[in-house]
C-alpha cells in the first residue's frame, strides 16, 4: 500500500524523530499531499532560521523518491464525496489520499472522522 504523510509526520521527520524517519525511509516513494507541503512552508515562516529550514524542506521535496499529490478535478470529486464539517485542509488531504490509493500516516485525530480514509 502507498503511504502519504501528513504535516505532523513530516515535521517530526525534520525534527529527527526516529519513528518518523523509519516510516519515511521504509517507503520506496513518499507521497506528500500538496496541502501538507503548503502547511509546512507556512509553519517554517514562523520558525528560524527560515531560509535554512526551507532549503532543507525543498531538498527533501525535490528528491526523486518524493511525489507531491496535486489537487485536480478528480480530487474535487473525492472531496465532494467525503465532505463534512471539518476544516477544508483535512478534506483535501483525505481526498488526495483516496484518489491516489494511499494510506495516511498521521497522528492527527481529526482524520478519524473520515471513515473512507485508511490511517497508518
Amino acid at each position: 500500500m502507498k503511504v502519504a504523510v501528513d504535516t505532523d509526520v513530516l515535521w517530526a521527520f525534520f525534527m529527527k524523530d526516529k519513528a518518523a524517519a523509519e516510516l519515511i525511509d521504509a517507503q520506496s516513494t513518499v507521497y506528500v499531499p500538496a496541502p501538507v507541503y503548503g502547511e509546512l512552508l507556512a509553519a517554517l515562516r514562523n520558525d528560524s532560521p527560515y531560509a535554512q529550514n526551507v532549503t532543507q524542506l525543498n531538498a527533501f521535496m525535490e528528491d526523486s523518491a518524493v511525489e507531491v499529490l496535486q489537487i485536480g478535478p478528480e480530487t474535487a470529486e473525492y472531496y465532494a464525496r467525503i465532505y463534512q464539517d471539518l476544516p477544508s485542509h483535512y478534506l483535501w488531504v483525505a481526498a488526495l489520499c483516496l484518489e491516489h490509493g494511499c494510506e495516511l500516516a498521521t497522528h492527527d485525530q481529526n482524520f478519524k472522522q473520515i471513515p473512507q480514509l485508511t490511517l497508518c
